[in-house]
């Protein structure tokens, strides 16, 4: 009997933690398509994804590679800042680049002929962004490289989630229109959205993200 309960103990744990790795990959694989959306719209790319194909300009990295050594980078400078890296955060570091080639390299997402389909495909691509975000967030094995330093300086300070993570967005559009990435006007709606939006789908999924 013993033995009984302790077998159902271990199941209900394994369980427990295998749903948390497939929020996990959910989360990163609606971020990546997000990512690849934005980047077929044509009409100016995510704000780190100007950073990355930046990145992908000076070093002839592909983008899901730029993806990665940007997220090293900013692992390193997190952790130096005393912000330790959970496996959600290596692991979205990694996933999210190969997850963008895989779609990129496919050909199965084109760009909409219309200027309101790729209005349209620009929108979608930021909602996906911001719901993956949810998800992979949702099972506490740490953020994102980014995410991470913008929940940390969010409980550190006054300011909201969507107040840094908008700052953020435009310091990485700067930086990456500095070294040729492509600046658009959806590279602006996105910046200015993106933060609102995962702020509101957290909301409305009741996942708190202040301390």
């Amino acid at each position: 009997m013993l033995h009984s309960l302790f077998r159902r103990k271990e199941l209900k744990r394994y369980g427990s933690i295998l749903k948390k790795f497939l929020s996990l990959l959910l989360g990163f694989i609606l971020i990546s398509l997000g990512l690849t959306s934005s980047l077929h719209a044509e009409l100016g790319v995510h704000s780190w994804s100007i950073l990355h194909m930046g990145v992908s300009i000076q070093t002839g990295l592909t983008f899901g590679q730029a993806f990665q050594v940007t997220g090293i980078t900013i692992i390193l400078l997190s952790t130096m800042l005393g912000i330790i890296p959970g496996i959600g955060t290596i692991l979205n570091m990694y996933l999210i680049g190969v997850f963008c080639d895989i779609i990129n390299a496919s050909g199965w997402m084109s760009t909409p002929q219309s200027m309101l389909g790729r209005i349209a495909m620009l929108l979608m691509g930021n909602l996906l962004f911001a719901v993956g975000t949810y998800f992979y967030l949702k099972p506490g094995l740490g953020g994102g490289p980014k995410d991470s330093l913008m929940l940390a300086i969010s409980q550190r300070s006054k300011y909201s989630i969507s107040v840094i993570r908008t700052a953020m967005e435009i310091i990485a559009t700067t930086i990456g229109t500095i070294m040729g990435g492509p600046l658009g006007i959806g590279t602006i709606v996105l910046a200015i959205t993106i933060g609102p939006l995962i702020q509101g789908v957290c909301h409305i999924a009741d996942l708190n993200l202040k301390a």
